[in-house]
């Protein structure tokens, strides 16, 4: 984000949650990446349904899915 490349930020948050998700997965992670997503993408509803879904695959029962604010 700081270096102003959008899409290469939101690359380097899906490849920690995907690599680590018990390491990376926090509602921290999840609200800043669902902002890129609503800076990024006209149809961002979709991949942030997309984020939601996985997240309620993968993480614990104690994650606040309302983080992704949809």
């Amino acid at each position: 984000m700081y270096s102003r490349d959008l899409g290469d930020a939101i690359k380097v948050l899906e490849a920690a949650l995907e690599g680590h998700p018990t390491a990376a997965l926090n509602e921290t992670v999840v609200v800043n990446l669902c902002s890129m997503y609503e800076l990024a993408f006209v149809n961002h509803a979709d991949v942030k349904r997309s984020l939601t879904d996985w997240i309620a695959r993968v993480a614990p029962d104690d994650f606040d899915p309302s983080c992704t604010r949809m």
